[in-house]
């Protein structure tokens, strides 16, 4: 299991720029850590590459502000089936962001026929 987690912490890494050695579960990744709504998605879908997941299996809209790097691990727990406690949106969620607005209106209008990289193109020359 800790195989599982140290593979989380270096996709965290590799995306934010924070050393592997300094991120705790604690850490909140929009607070602490400065991601923005891409970097979340990023995050998101790498996840559920490397660790398998069906896509669409983590919902960014459910994803608050104030996310620790614990909770997306619970997230990851519960997706794979392994018992863990639920985690809880306590805060508003990354729904305000106008990135992530209009990311779901092009996942919308085109579904999965257009590859990942051309949407966030789309979105990016929209916004």
């Amino acid at each position: 299991m800790e195989k599982e987690f140290s593979k989380l912490l270096n996709i965290i890494s590799e995306i934010s720029g924070e050393n592997k050695e300094t991120i705790k579960k604690s850490d909140k990744l929009i607070v602490d850590m400065d991601f923005d709504s891409l970097m979340m998605i990023d995050l998101i879908q790498t996840i559920e590459f490397e660790y398998g997941l069906s896509e669409k299996s983590i919902d960014y809209k459910e994803l608050s502000e104030e996310i620790t790097v614990g909770e997306v691990w619970s997230i990851i727990q519960k997706e794979l089936g392994i018992n863990v406690s639920k985690y809880e949106k306590n805060v508003s969620s990354i729904n305000s962001f106008p990135e992530i607005i209009k990311f779901d209106e092009i996942q919308k209008k085109y579904g999965d026929k257009v590859p990942y990289f051309i949407r966030m193109k789309e979105c990016l020359l929209i916004i």
